[in-house]
């Protein structure tokens, strides 16, 4: 289904008067997009009455030849019936009658394969006949191109309940889970399985209808979040294109294994110092508003900082808490980066931060083939742990490294923990964050992924 609705167009009859002069809508909004998008030099206009098979005919400048063209329109939005050859029986006359170079068949709907293929068969046997069809996505897509400002303006009065619902909606739900899906476990509990599902209990009494409903809304929020992790990682990876210095990866990971979780501000006062130093100047705002997503503090201080070194004027922190802000921002954005801006604000992550020094042991081990070598040092801190400290539930092998090291350090300590890695580490030049500058350097290019991956299955629920 299209962006525009064509029945936003009335219908050609008698009792419908699209203005003065009694002329079809649909024929005056062909006269239109001619003259708008192909600045057609009219002959003859839109008008009620006989027209010998045709609506327009005019005068263009097609690729520095100036052709004359006839048109036909027929509005079959609100039927959805294709044109026929019978209602363009006469396609051929009309061409000769008028002496154009090409007819132009246009539609709200579209054209039977059966005329389509009459069409071709008349234009491989007639060295004079030309055609083309518009139909109503061929038109759409001239008017809503990103190449021509006029065919919106014109789409946004002919279509206006169209054009608004362009707009008005930026994040679309995906609407995965219905009441089917929800598990009603006992009187006070209910569950929906899968990506985004949970469990809720509730007081017995409660209305469960209401807690249904509630239930199906936040698992296909988080369903819908977690899916648009895709556009983040997209935007995230044009950011990192165009800053290379001001944002940085996990340096241990191939660069096609970098993820949004491995991505994290260099926090440099020197690049803020680089941009504000520039023509892109403004730039420096937009930067340190997209680091206040890691940490807003820091990035405050390190505009604050930069701002004084480069303008040596004393900006107070409350002023820059309130240039950093989007309103602020966006005002000096030209187009392009109002639009990273937009789909950060939009789809970014309210948990972005650094990794955790137990993430950075798993990936940096998995990454260089070390795990053999940090599982004798779980070994020996399981161990130090069950010899010290006797048996404690809370320590599993089985667990992820993350979590192993956690449990390890809240009962020998972190520095502790941290002291017996240091071995592993010490000749990895790799185990630190790397600017995206070095992929740069190396001629590497790189594309962000996403961190999370559902598993989807035949069966959206078990009910086994």
């Amino acid at each position: 289904m299209g962006i525009l609705d064509f029945t936003e167009i009335p219908p050609a009859n008698a009792n419908n008067k699209y203005d003065e002069k009694n002329i079809d809508g649909f024929e005056l909004f062909a006269q239109e997009f001619f003259g708008v998008l192909y600045d057609a030099e009219f002959i003859e206009c839109a008008t009620r009455g006989q027209d010998g098979g045709r609506d327009l005919l005019f005068l263009i400048n097609e690729k520095g030849v100036k052709e004359k063209w006839a048109v036909s329109c027929k509005h079959n939005a609100y039927s959805l019936n294709p044109i026929g050859l019978y209602q363009e029986k006469k396609f051929y006359d009309t061409l000769v009658r008028t002496g154009a170079d090409k007819l132009i068949l246009f539609y709200s709907h579209t054209a039977t394969s059966s005329l389509e293929l009459e069409l071709l068969e008349t234009k491989r046997n007639r060295e004079i006949f030309d055609f083309e069809i518009f139909n109503g996505d061929k038109i759409e897509s001239k008017l809503l191109s990103s190449k021509n400002g006029k065919g919106w303006f014109l789409a946004s009065r002919y279509f206006p309940k169209s054009f608004l619902r362009l707009f008005e909606r930026f994040l679309c739900p995906i609407n995965h889970y219905s009441e089917e899906d929800v598990i009603v476990e006992s009187k006070n509990s209910i569950r929906i399985s899968g990506p985004g599902g949970a469990r809720v209990t509730f007081p017995e009494g409660q209305n469960i209808k209401k807690e249904i409903t509630e239930l199906i809304e936040y698992a296909n929020e988080r369903v819908t979040l977690s899916l648009h992790e895709a556009y983040f990682a997209k935007v995230l990876t044009e950011i990192t294109q165009l800053w290379p210095s001001c944002f940085s990866y996990w340096g241990a990971c191939p660069s096609e294994e970098i993820d949004i979780s491995k991505i994290y501000p260099t926090f440099c006062k020197k690049s803020i110092l680089e941009i504000l130093r520039s023509e892109n100047r403004y730039d420096a705002m937009i930067v340190c508003l997209i680091w206040t997503w890691w940490d807003e503090k820091l990035a405050h201080s390190i505009f604050h900082e930069a701002y004084i070194e480069q303008y040596g004027s004393l900006m107070s922190k409350e002023n820059t808490r309130s240039i950093l802000n989007i309103s602020t921002v966006v005002g000096f954005c030209n187009l392009e980066k109002r639009n990273l801006v937009t789909r950060m604000v939009a789809f970014g992550h309210g948990n972005l931060s650094e990794l955790t020094p137990w993430d950075k042991v798993a990936i940096t081990t998995n990454c260089c083939g070390l795990r053999e070598t940090l599982h004798n040092v779980l070994e020996d801190l399981y161990q130090q742990s069950s010899t010290q400290f006797g048996f404690d539930s809370r320590i599993s092998t089985l667990s992820t490294i993350q979590k192993q090291l956690h449990e390890y350090a809240s009962i020998l300590g972190f520095e502790h923990v941290q002291k017996s890695l240091e071995p592993l580490f010490e000749n990895l030049p790799s185990h630190t964050y790397l600017p995206f500058e070095t992929l740069v350097q190396r001629k590497i290019k790189w594309t962000i992924n996403t961190t999370f991956h559902f598993e989807w299955y035949n069966e959206r629920i078990n009910r086994s």
